[in-house]
């Protein structure tokens, strides 16, 4: 798993190149609360960088399942102001946010579609500035994820250890192997760039992949 030194890394990477994060901006976390520790680790490496305030939501899907389960969807739609609020706030306030996904594939298997759709119909609708800004970068964002045993069997399900072989991909993925990660991810960055700007400058009309 993901542990220790290497959590600490990730964090570190998270915050100085996924967000990008300067001195004295907000920051805020989404975070499932079974992976407290990775939102420890994106709080002190926050606050390192020079965040000014770092502020964590955390999530729950058992208790996010039994509200699908239990509550009406006209009563599910009905988005409080104060999310809103808060939302918009992040946006207004020049707010960095890291949302970690780390998810049970099959949490809301047995809810029926129709619910689901229509909450988050009733989210995007309500939520249209904050999601504007996100897709037209306006804030800084960034989504990463740490495994999950639900996660990880479906991805190896005949590894003796599958949430071990996940982290492993994942480590290796996002270059926390590297003797500094966050340098590694600048030099990959730096490649792309320049193989960005020959193939701009060649205008090409079609590329032929064999």
């Amino acid at each position: 798993m993901l542990n220790g030194k290497i959590l600490n890394e990730y964090a570190k990477l998270v915050v100085k190149t996924g967000v990008n994060l300067q001195k004295g901006q907000g920051l805020e976390i989404s975070c499932p609360i079974e992976k407290k520790d990775f939102a420890l680790a994106l709080t002190e490496a926050g606050y390192l960088a020079g965040a000014s305030i770092v502020r964590v939501r955390w999530s729950d899907e058992d208790i996010d399942k039994l509200t699908y389960s239990y509550a009406k969807t006209e009563d599910l739609t009905k988005i409080p102001k104060w999310l809103v609020d808060s939302k918009n706030d992040l946006v207004e306030n020049n707010f960095c946010y890291i949302a970690v996904s780390a998810d049970n594939p099959e949490a809301f298997k047995d809810i029926p579609s129709e619910k689901l759709f229509a909450v988050a119909k009733a989210k995007s609708k309500a939520l249209k500035k904050y999601s504007d800004s996100i897709m037209s970068n306006a804030i800084r964002w960034c989504i990463v994820s740490v495994p999950t045993k639900e996660w990880a069997k479906k991805v190896f399900p005949a590894s003796p250890n599958p949430e071990q072989e996940l982290s492993n991909q994942i480590e290796k993925a996002m270059r926390l192997d590297a003797y500094s990660p966050v340098e590694a991810w600048q030099e990959h960055i730096e490649i792309l760039n320049r193989r960005a700007d020959f193939l701009n400058r060649q205008r090409f009309s079609y590329l032929l992949f064999k």
